[in-house]
């Protein structure tokens, strides 16, 4: 009891300290502010206490006047002392105390030159109106009314339309008929206004009375909400507009809202904020058990709505928006998008599944008018109609869910696929190039997962034959379909289609070498990754890829003549049915080779395609009829006098590759040339040529031959051999005369030491 009799004599020391205190808005400032303020405000000491009430009496109309009365200079220590006395007018006490001086000030206060009388003299005039008992004067809410609408000042002017939104949310009974038909009239105006804070201010009167604002009036605030820039006053106007689909204009406005942002959606400018207010509006609000994929599910529903807003030919985009806002989604948590396109039961011109692929096409296919933004937009939806969102980590799982059990969209995007290899294949600018990305994390990342053939990859490779004919593939591009094939899982028989629509463009000269030397490559990726499990997968090309290594005017023949070596190489050691079919059908693929064995060894003076030659020839030489051709024609060669021409130095090249894989074995032609090479190393036309060297190494480290001829060498000799043991068969003079100079000066050193 000792405190109630003594803190009325307190309070005007209380009010000393407020007001001597810090105005800045330190730690320390606050705590005592907010001390003070509870005390002050303690309900206990207002109750039964009439000292207390006498005792502010005293102490607070000198500070009232504060507001008002003669010149200013501390704006900010006035404010603290508003607030104060705003945070006071809760008490009705309180009110009583300082309701009749600021009544009877009212319109000085209110029409004070400085803006900054006139929003203080709102918040204490606003804060009057709180009270259950009494209610503001008409002449005070006309004036609250008046600022709110015309006051030159910005912050006067929403701090009047929230002290009109705040007195309707308390008692809406005893202000509504007086508030509401200013908002009627106005609001148009004000969410129009010039004034971020204004916008804000109505967006926030309006959400505050829905039911009673007619409805032309909230079509106005749809239009204003998509055309706001600002993401604070969007956000309370979208607030707005998720409080209307909650009443019974659910229906009227979602065929409004249809309207507006389906057209909106077609506005580059409007687009982005178009999307935002549909997902925000769309999107569900509790979180229970299975959000995590009723959010994926919304968030894909959006796309599609997003896609066919920038397909301009779809024109009932409005009745598709309107539906998905009148179903409230957010009791039961947004369905499955099977149920979701049986639920938007619209007649529709065609079906959604042939519309959306239509949309796809539109926004994907880099020849027609579609914006980058477009196409971004519809790989982001190709890929996460298959299950890959946006981080890519649970791609399998969803795909699972959405493509291999049901197989639900595979219809929807099949006939995207060209148009996104497309993208992914060819070159752009630096916008195309983050498209790429994009198209590579979805193919090659995700799809590249799975252990075994899916319908998707099926349709991806089996589009390449023909896309890779039909664009301006670069090397680039070549690699990311060489990377493909590496990467997607598909079957033996899927692998043998694709090898055959490969064949064909091996033919056609027309063709770019690019996409014909793709073409080869891929067969050589497809032998390589199927010939254990199909042995004879590339058998129906391997005529082709003969004619084309055989074709002198043909640039790829050298591509051609590796595969051609690849494929006669026999297969390793094994055993079983599997090693059976490899080693008869590279038999099969050997023989077809070696018909034409005389025009491979012609193609031996072609210096482009020599290295490849003199592989693929030395590999079939383990057959010993073709041996026995490769040896009678090296002979014919070394007893030819023009022992320069390119026919001799291709056959002394394929003889030394012949003897380093031991190819000679002990048949009478193998001895022979055995011979032969021996004698052919002491000519001095193999003086200056790497071939010797080669030939004397090979001799001495395959067949030990110890007693090569060796009365022609000269000192010089030994120098070229061990420079060729040391450096190899392209050494350089300069290189051994450095390295001749190097070691006599480390010799010189190590001998003085």
């Amino acid at each position: 009891m000792a405190r109630h009799v003594h803190f009325p004599e307190a309070i005007p020391i209380m009010l000393e300290l407020w007001n001597e205190a810090n105005i800045y808005e330190d730690e320390v400032s606050q705590d005592t502010e907010n001390s003070l303020l509870s005390v002050l405000g303690n309900e206990e000491f207002w109750a039964g206490n009439p000292e207390y009430p006498a005792a502010l009496e005293v102490a607070i109309p000198d500070d009232l006047r504060v507001v008002s009365d003669g010149p200013i200079s501390d704006w900010l220590r006035v404010e603290k002392w508003v607030n104060l006395l705003v945070s006071l007018t809760a008490q009705p006490e309180f009110r009583e105390l300082v309701k009749n001086d600021l009544v009877k000030n009212c319109n000085s206060f209110l029409s004070n030159d400085d803006w900054r009388v006139r929003q203080f003299s709102v918040k204490l005039l606003a804060s009057l109106g709180f009270s259950k008992e009494w209610q503001l004067p008409e002449n005070i809410l006309e004036g609250l009314k008046d600022m709110a609408v015309s006051d030159l000042d910005a912050d006067v002017q929403s701090e009047a339309i929230n002290a009109l939104s705040n007195l309707l949310e308390a008692h809406a009974e005893k202000y509504h008929d007086s508030i509401v038909p200013t908002i009627n009239q106005h609001l148009e105006s004000g969410i129009e206004d010039t004034e971020r804070k204004v916008r804000l201010a109505w967006g926030k009167l309006a959400s505050s009375q829905i039911n009673d604002v007619d409805f032309p009036r909230v079509q106005k605030l749809i239009n204003a909400t998509v055309k706001e820039r600002d993401d604070c006053v969007r956000t309370e106007a979208v607030g707005t507009l998720q409080k209307i689909l909650k009443t019974k204009l659910r229906a009227r406005m979602a065929t409004e809202l249809g309207k507006t942002l389906d057209s909106s959606l077609r506005n580059p400018e409007l687009a982005e904020r178009a999307i935002s207010i549909y997902t925000t509006l769309t999107a569900r609000e509790s979180t229970p058990e299975g959000r995590h994929n009723s959010t994926e599910r919304h968030h894909l529903w959006v796309e599609i709505i997003i896609l066919l807003g920038r397909y301009s030919e779809f024109q009932t985009l409005n009745k598709l928006i309107e539906q998905t806002i009148k179903e409230d989604w957010s009791a039961v948590g947004f369905p499955s998008l099977d149920i979701l396109f049986k639920t938007v039961n619209l007649k529709l011109p065609e079906s959604l599944n042939s519309i959306i692929p239509k949309a796809l096409e539109f926004s994907l296919d880099l020849e027609k008018n579609a914006t980058t933004e477009a196409r971004t937009q519809a790989t982001e939806l190709f890929g996460h109609l298959i299950g890959c969102m946006p981080n890519g980590e649970k791609f399998q799982e969803n795909y699972d869910s959405l493509l291999a059990k049901e197989n639900r969209f595979h219809d929807i995007i099949s006939p995207s696929i060209p148009l996104l290899l497309k993208i992914g294949l060819t070159d752009g600018d630096s916008q195309h190039e983050d498209l790429r990305k994009d198209v590579k994390k979805i193919l090659f990342t995700n799809l590249g997962s799975f252990a075994e053939e899916i319908k998707l990859n099926r349709d991806i490779l089996a589009e390449i034959p023909h896309l890779i004919t039909i664009i301006s593939l670069t090397l680039g591009g070549k690699e990311a379909v060489l990377e493909l094939v590496d990467k997607l899982i598909i079957t033996d028989k899927t692998a043998a289609s694709i090898a055959r629509a490969l064949t064909p463009i091996l033919r056609n000269t027309s063709s770019s070498w690019v996409a014909r030397t793709a073409s080869i490559d891929l067969l050589s990726r497809l032998h390589a990754k199927h010939s254990r499990t199909w042995p004879r997968l590339i058998e129906p090309a391997i005529h082709e890829i003969i004619a084309v290594a055989l074709d002198d005017k043909d640039p790829i023949r050298k591509t051609a003549v590796r595969l051609l070596a690849s494929l006669a190489t026999p297969p390793t050691d094994g055993s079983g049915d599997s090693h059976v079919l490899q080693v008869n059908a590279n038999m099969g693929f050997r023989e077809e080779i070696m018909r034409h064995g005389k025009q491979f060894i012609a193609l031996l003076k072609d210096e482009h395609l020599r290295s490849s030659v003199v592989e693929l020839l030395s590999i079939l030489s383990t057959d010993i009829e073709m041996r026995r051709k490769i040896s009678m024609s090296i002979l014919t060669s070394a007893m030819s006098t023009e022992l320069k021409s390119f026919v001799f130095v291709g056959q002394v090249e394929l003889l030394a590759r012949l003897i380093s894989d031991g190819r000679f074995l002990h048949e009478p032609i193998d001895i022979v040339m055995l011979l032969v090479a021996s004698a052919l190393v002491t000519r001095p036309i193999l003086r200056n040529t790497p071939y010797r060297l080669e030939i004397l190494t090979a001799l001495w480290c395959r067949y030990k031959l110890k007693d090569v001829p060796t009365a022609a060498f000269e000192h010089r000799d030994l120098i070229d051999w061990f420079a060729f043991g040391l450096f190899g068969r392209h050494t350089t003079v300069n290189e051994v005369e450095t390295w001749s100079k190097g070691c006599r000066e480390w010799l010189g050193k190590v001998g003085s030491s």
